[in-house]
């Protein structure tokens, strides 16, 4: 997601929305200091709201879920503007079923997009990107470990771990000196 923010203000996206829940806190505050022009914690406010106070009731031009809930990709169909595109990066679970609305992607002749990487080429933009230092991210770095602690580290990444949330977790195979 935070990925995301960036890819879209390079490609010149005037006003870049993102969303999440109470947990996704940091993250949130990390995709602000990115680029976000809006960030939204969908369980305190209507994303659909924000979005439409935003492109004067038309919707976003593209609309991108990375977070695999059921709920939010059907809402990707009510916050896409009439000929956008939605673009489905997350994963909903291999036995779960999204009831899609069928009828608004025909009439609102919408592009669907399933995607997890362009290849060689969007590699090369993604390091050029990185090593240009315009976006601090090291500072999405909030856990590091060591090679002995993974199993841990793989917990807290994926949000099993009560009251630990990572925006990215590290694991350093020869250890991490703090510098």
């Amino acid at each position: 997601g935070l990925s995301c923010v960036i890819a879209a203000k390079e490609r010149g996206a005037q006003h870049v929305i993102a969303a999440g829940v109470s947990t996704d806190a940091e993250r949130l505050a990390s995709a602000a200091r990115l680029g976000a022009d809006r960030t939204v914690n969908v369980e305190k406010e209507s994303l659909l709201d924000v979005v439409l106070g935003a492109t004067n009731g038309e919707g976003a031009d593209v609309v991108v879920d990375v977070s695999g809930s059921p709920k939010a990709v059907q809402l990707s169909l009510d916050l896409v503007r009439r000929r956008g595109a939605i673009v489905l990066s997350g994963f909903v679970g291999k036995d779960t079923e999204v009831p899609l609305r069928t009828e608004l992607i025909v009439w609102k002749q919408l592009r669907v997009y399933g995607g997890l990487t362009r290849g060689v080429r969007s590699m090369h933009k993604s390091m050029a990107i990185m090593t240009s230092r315009k976006y601090d991210l090291g500072s999405l770095i909030t856990h590091r470990y060591t090679l002995e602690e993974s199993e841990h580290a793989v917990k807290v990444a994926g949000g099993e771990v009560p009251g630990e949330s990572a925006v990215k977790a590290v694991v350093f195979p020869n250890g991490w000196d703090g510098a």
